[in-house]
């Protein structure tokens, strides 16, 4: 018979102490991590916001659709391109009551030329 385990007596109880002492050095070093970085980040879901996907006329960098969102005075947009370059989701904290009027906003910042409007595929309003 195969035998993988010959000696089975293992003394997890005298390593106890070692083990708190890992844990708690574990959890000191995330807290301290949490502390240096400036706390949670909570995302759109629980800070409220609104969410856009876009096809553009033109594939952008992402560093300049940020840059042109924030001249447009958006603030700090998370942008995420899809498989198609064209396609963006911008998530954004700011929430007007005017649906209209945000998307002209961000489609004056991504267009400022008027050319080559991007598409409006969907806009979402999250709440808090």
């Amino acid at each position: 018979m195969l035998a993988i385990f010959t000696n089975t007596a293992y003394d997890f109880i005298g390593k106890r102490r070692w083990a708190y002492a890992m844990s708690v050095a574990v959890m000191l070093l995330g807290l301290g991590s949490m502390v240096v970085k400036g706390g949670l980040r909570y995302d759109i879901d629980f800070t409220g916001g609104t969410l856009l996907e876009a096809r553009l006329a033109q594939p952008l960098p992402v560093a300049s659709i940020r840059a042109r969102l924030t001249d447009a005075g958006l603030g700090e947009s998370i942008i995420q391109v899809f498989e198609n370059p064209r396609d963006v989701l911008i998530r954004t904290h700011l929430t007007l009551t005017n649906a209209t009027e945000l998307s002209r906003q961000i489609v004056g910042a991504l267009d400022p030329t008027g050319i080559g409007a991007p598409e409006i595929r969907r806009m979402e309003f999250i709440g808090p």
